[in-house]
């Protein structure tokens, strides 16, 4: 998938001119399925798997989320370049989140702990 040249015709953008910015394609759907996508600037430095988590840590620049249909629904930008970020999809008790973990300070899978993923 090359995320690089993905966009949407409308839509809606949150966190417009700040560090992270989110565009959500109209109608955005996810049925059975939702993959992470990184574009050739970002890096995984490790994975990450709990119980009811998994995700990954790594300095991402451009990622999009896309459907079971590989259509693009959801496109996540780092302003600045590459950031260091924590990306998980965690499965609650009332459904299925995507959290993502970012700071201008360096940090690693340790703050995790600062979750409670019982």
């Amino acid at each position: 998938m090359d995320v690089e040249k993905t966009e949407f015709n409308s839509g809606e953008i949150l966190n417009r001119h700040s560090d992270l910015e989110i565009k959500i394609k109209d109608n955005f759907g996810f049925n059975a399925m939702i993959q992470g996508n990184l574009d050739r600037d970002s890096d995984t430095i490790k994975t990450l798997k709990g119980i009811n988590y998994h995700g990954f840590l790594g300095m991402i620049n451009k990622m999009s989320l896309s459907n079971e249909e590989g259509q693009e629904q959801i496109i996540l930008t780092n302003i600045h370049g590459k950031t260091l970020n924590i990306f998980l999809f965690y499965k609650g008790p009332k459904g299925i989140y995507i959290i993502m973990v970012t700071s201008d300070k360096t940090f690693d899978e340790k703050i995790l702990d600062i979750f409670n993923f019982s």
